[in-house]
Parts: C-alpha cells; structure tokens; sequence
C-alpha cells in the first residue's frame, strides 16, 4: 500500500510517499489566488482568468531553464494574468496540448512490444483518436468540455498503468505534464473553491509527486506550493468536504520541503495536517485511523529533523499504537507499515538514551521480521 522515498535521512527513518489521487471528472479549474484576493471584484458578466499562483517567469528565476518536457504546464500565464481594470481582456484560453512531445511518446509506446502491455496499448489508441479532436479547447463550450473530460480519463488510465511499470516515470511526468495544460485550459470561468478548482489541485499535486520522485524536489516545492494554495481556498468554501484533500496536500508539500531541507517549514506543514486528521479520526475512528497514523509518523520525522527528539517519541509512540491497532485487525495489509513505525521509533529512543525501550521495540520488530520470512 505504501513504499518508502528513495531517498532515506540520515537517522534511518522511513517516510511514506503519498498516494497518487484520481482527479476524477467532477470538473476542472483554479485561479491566480493572491491577486485575486486583493484586486478582483466579481460581477456577473466578469469571466475570471486561466488560473495560476506561479507565473512561468517566476519559475524561470527560481529554477533556471525548467525542463522542456514539463513547461507546457505553465504555458499562457503570462498572457493571461489578472487585470481587474479590463475585464474584457480576459479572453478564453486554448488548449495548445496534447503537444507534438505528448503526442510522439505515446505513438512510441504504441510500438514498444517489449515492455507496453496490451491493455496500455488500447488506451493509447483510443487516446491518439480522440486527440485531434481537442486539438484547441473552448472552455466555454460545454461540448469540448466534455470532450476533453473524456479524453483526460483515458489519459488518466494510462498513468496509472504506466505508474505500476518499473522505468516509466518519464513517461509518467510527460502525461502529468499535459494533464495539467488541460486542467488549465478548462479551468477559465470557474469560480473559487468549486470542483473544478479541487480537480485542477489534484492535478498539479499528482505533478509534483512525479518531480518529487524524479529527485527534482525544488520544481515539486513550487507546484507542492500552488497545490495547496488552490486546496485552501477548496476548504474555505467546504470545509466538510475538502478536510482530508487539504491534509493530504500538506503531507505532500511537507514531503518536498523536507526533501530540499527546509525543516522548519516542513514542520509547520506536518503540525497543521495532523490537525486536520485528528478531525477525521474524532469523526470516524475506523476511515481516519490509518490517515493520522501515517500523519503522525511523518511528524515525528519532521520534529526529530528539528532536535526535537522528547516531542518526537512521543508523537512516534502514539502513531505505533495506531499501528498495532490497525495490525490487529489486518495484519497482511499493516505489517509492513508497523515495521515502519518501530524502526522510526527505535531510532527516537536511541536519539534518547533509552536503552532498554530500545531492546523492546526492537525485540517485537524482529518478531514482526520473523513472520514474513
């Protein structure tokens, strides 16, 4: 169910990457939050713009030359940002994707027999039909809305086959990439905190987490960023509905703070989604155990990269029992996730000079050890 980041601290501890989330086809959208805070006033003849936090420019001065196989992603920013004072000047985007690039690799896929199995391959021709037909995208019309919807599910299948295939994730962030030039295109009028908007944050996390697993986690910091910053204003307008979306934004965009060592503010991330799983789990014990189980575990990492190591037992020592609640009663599907938790455990209690708590929680996870051999 979960696997570890490729990349381990220095303390040993094991942390849980998050779980790549369907957008689905509730919708698409998003918007440039900040400005639109401070300067737009909405009307009913006013049509917002195409939706961003981060102008490409931004990203360029960050980051240097992005990688071309992902710039598409933040294609008509800078043509499109807000201008209150015109609302006329906010014309409809066009869908430029699918680009050439997304275009040549799936035709390659198509004739790669040696490792693209059949049921990718009939995705990838029902796809490569429907392409030329979503070539530009109105996103005022409710036709090529639906039309790009249909064809964003079958790139979505895609993905997901291609993310279970060792050796794919360049592929995998290509068709993110592109996912995300048409969550934008679609996104123009909608308004803030709708499902679009939650789709298109879907979008960009799901991005982000390719970044991040292509050990490029300055880019996934940014889109980590926009991510979440879409998702909060989702929970603004729905608390009750976008809860668990927002704390699962915040695991991943504490994920890629950590990554580029910005501990501190990985921390404060961590601190505000378990929080928010405490909520789901006061709600319904049984769906929000395992949540803020892995929330808490991710937080004692977050407190022992700080020299927290007092506050980080005792975090650790509450997600262990969540833990051996959760074995108990699914010991298939839980017991790697517990030896897990007590190797970060272990590793707290060493930080501490508990010798003998040491012995113990290493004895019951060489017991746990034992059993899968």
């Amino acid at each position: 169910m979960f696997r570890a980041t490729s990349k381990c601290p220095a303390n040993s501890r094991l942390l849980l990457s998050s779980r790549c989330i369907q957008p689905g086809l509730r919708g698409y959208g998003g918007y440039e939050l900040e400005k639109a805070r401070k300067q737009l006033r909405w009307g009913r003849s006013f049509v917002p713009p195409i939706p961003c936090t981060l102008k490409f420019s931004t990203l360029s001065a960050r980051l240097g030359a992005p990688d071309p196989s992902y710039r598409n992603a933040f294609a008509h920013i800078e043509d499109l940002a807000p201008k209150a004072q015109d609302p006329a000047s906010h014309l409809p985007p066009s869908y430029k994707a699918p680009s050439p690039l997304f275009i040549d690799k799936l035709k390659d896929l198509m004739v790669d027999e040696a490792s693209v199995d059949e049921a990718v391959k009939d995705k990838i021709k029902q796809t490569l039909e429907m392409a030329p037909t979503i070539s530009v995208v109105d996103p005022v019309s409710q036709k090529t809305r639906e039309r790009a919807m249909e064809f964003q599910a079958l790139t979505w299948e895609i993905d997901k086959l291609l993310s279970r295939e060792p050796g794919r994730l360049g592929d995998v962030l290509l068709i993110r990439t592109d996912d995300v030039c048409l969550h934008r295109a679609l996104a123009h009028g909608t308004r803030p905190g709708s499902d679009s908007w939650s789709n298109l944050a879907h979008s960009v996390r799901n991005l982000s987490l390719a970044l991040h697993d292509s050990e490029r986690s300055a880019e996934a910091c940014i889109l980590g960023e926009e991510a979440l910053i879409i998702r909060r204003e989702c929970y603004r307008v729905r608390p009750g509905q976008q809860r668990s979306y927002l704390a699962d934004s915040l695991y991943t965009y504490s994920q890629h703070l950590y990554a580029e060592e910005r501990y501190e503010e990985a921390l404060e991330k961590a601190e505000e989604m378990v929080q928010l799983y405490r909520l789901l789990y006061e709600f319904d014990h049984d769906d929000g155990a395992l949540s803020l189980a892995i929330g808490l575990q991710d937080l004692g990492v977050r407190l022992s990269s700080v020299q927290r190591f007092e506050d980080a037992k005792i975090t650790e020592e509450e997600a262990l029992g969540l833990w051996r609640t959760l074995y108990s009663k699914d010991p298939e599907t839980h017991r790697s996730s517990l030896l897990h938790s007590l190797k970060n455990y272990i590793v707290s209690l060493k930080d501490l000079g508990l010798a003998q708590e040491t012995r113990a929680a290493q004895a019951e996870r060489d017991e746990l050890e034992a059993l899968i051999e």
